[in-house]
């Protein structure tokens, strides 16, 4: 297994491993802390090494992909129209 990236906290960690897994690539995860308290301490995230340069692409697709989202609470459809006026 080689390094691919550290994320801050289990829960992200988790979101990565399963973004990879959907796409058929094994990962593991170290240094993930599943205490009572969620806190954001690194993880370290490993793929195999032949599945490196593919979880490389998988994961820069999505950050391109997510460049394209509107921000958070934002909207991509049209603003309602102005109130008519009696």
């Amino acid at each position: 297994m080689v390094h691919l990236t550290t994320v801050l906290g289990s829960f992200h960690a988790r979101v990565v491993e399963a973004r990879l897994a959907a796409e058929g690539v094994g990962v593991a995860l170290r240094g993930i802390d599943e205490g009572p308290y969620p806190l954001a301490l690194p993880v370290d995230v490993l793929v195999a090494e032949t599945d490196l340069q593919v979880a490389r692409e998988i994961l820069l697709a999505d950050a391109v992909d997510a460049s394209f989202d509107p921000e958070p609470g934002g909207s991509t459809a049209e603003p309602p129209p102005a109130p008519r006026r009696p």
